[in-house]
């Protein structure tokens, strides 16, 4: 039997729930992106300076992980959109780790939706993606059937180990 992980970043807290549910649900080990250089803006400037990293497809650093993604078979990556593309430090880890071989999937939360994120990163991991989801607005619709959602996705992808 091989082993998952889910690998995320999350600035608000929404791609964190939706990692938090797929963890409680496949039982896969959790990775939270943390940056070298803790991204401080707020406000407007939150979002014009994540933007503009995104539109350049920036790749700032992130600490190195406790556990080694080689020994890994299934790596569900999750992201927030920043102006229709994926979080510059999910661009990072798709960047400096080799996912060849791997079964990959995506989520992505946004308050819109994922527009250029699924082709961005499935042109930079290279590999086989099985299947891609997006959330929008999760925090805010957490009782809206996300966990059913995230369930059927699992399933139907076959990303599940076990299902509690």
């Amino acid at each position: 039997m091989g082993k998952g992980i889910i690998v995320y970043f999350s600035l608000d807290g929404n791609t964190e729930f939706v990692a938090g549910l797929i963890h409680k649900i496949t039982g896969f080990d959790l990775i939270k992106i943390i940056p070298i250089k803790e991204f401080k803006y707020k406000g407007f400037l939150k979002f014009f300076m994540g933007g503009k990293m995104s539109v350049f497809g920036e790749t700032p650093e992130i600490q190195d992980f406790e556990k080694d993604i080689k020994s890994y078979d299934t790596i569900i990556i999750g992201t927030p959109v920043w102006a229709g593309r994926p979080n510059p430090y999910i661009n990072t880890f798709v960047s400096n780790y080799d996912l060849k071989g791997k079964r990959v999937a995506i989520f992505a939360c946004c308050a819109g939706y994922p527009n250029k994120t699924f082709d961005i990163l499935k042109e930079k991991i290279k590999g086989d993606v099985l299947s891609t989801i997006f959330f929008r607005n999760a925090l805010k619709n957490k009782n809206s059937g996300i966990e059913e959602k995230i369930r059927e996705w699992i399933r139907q992808n076959g990303l599940n180990y076990f299902t509690n």
